[in-house]
């Protein structure tokens, strides 16, 4: 039986032509996906922080509805420099009160067994800066309006008519360092309403628009009205 020899032209690998346009495809993709890499970063790390200290609103009003006490947030520091990507500045307290015995100090989480001196302070203070355990670098918490949140024991907003603005609600601006430096607009405001409910939602150039990272961002933490 005649045996039939393989086609060599089958057996044909790659040319050097061939594994350099692969090779030049593959390095424009992981270009661009660098590059993609260093606008995200910073946004995502802008979304974090803002939707971070809507949680924090969140523990708040709910520690001020169980406990039957007002709480505070309190936005100790904040950034005066929008545009200087060398700092960042973000730093707010949790606190908890107890007008009910007259008292006018506030304690920083944990609740102290005993009053007095607030001697631990760990778990309700939140720094955003290079010196902070919550570092979100290139992120800055613009200058408030206002510096304090109080939640009342039904979980209402306690502060005055006069801190709200003409839309209802005390707004607090997280912003995308990086972006501000480069002329573009890339904030969070976090918006706390009388009621209680916090709103996070985006504020972004043209150029972010429809982004994966970058889309609008508008989300209720709570939608829960106060007893």
């Amino acid at each position: 039986m005649r045996k039939t020899r393989p086609d060599l032209r089958l057996r044909r690998g790659f040319t050097l032509l061939e594994m350099m346009i692969v090779i030049a495809v593959i390095a424009v993709v992981a270009a661009l996906s660098v590059s993609s890499l260093k606008e995200l970063i910073p946004r995502f790390r802008a979304r974090q922080a803002a939707h971070e200290f809507a949680s924090h609103l969140e523990q708040a009003r709910q520690l001020a509805i169980m406990h039957n006490r007002e709480t505070k947030v309190e936005i100790v520091n904040y950034d005066t420099d929008l545009t200087n990507t060398g700092t960042n500045t973000g730093y707010w307290e949790i606190s908890v009160g107890d007008s009910r015995v007259g008292s006018a100090d506030w304690d920083v989480l944990p609740m102290e067994v005993t009053s007095g001196a607030d001697a631990h302070k760990s778990e309700g203070t939140f720094d955003i800066s290079s010196s902070g355990e919550h570092y979100r670098r290139g992120v800055g918490l613009a200058e408030p309006d206002v510096t304090e949140i109080i939640f009342t024991p039904k979980g209402w907003v306690g502060n005055s008519n006069a801190n709200f603005g003409s839309d209802g609600f005390l707004s607090f601006v997280f912003v995308n360092k990086i972006a501000e430096a480069q002329g573009q607009t890339d904030r969070y405001t976090v918006m706390v309403y009388r009621g209680g409910m916090v709103r996070v939602e985006a504020s972004l150039s043209s150029g972010f628009a429809n982004d994966e990272a970058g889309m609008d961002d508008a989300s209720s933490l709570s939608s829960t009205s106060p007893n």
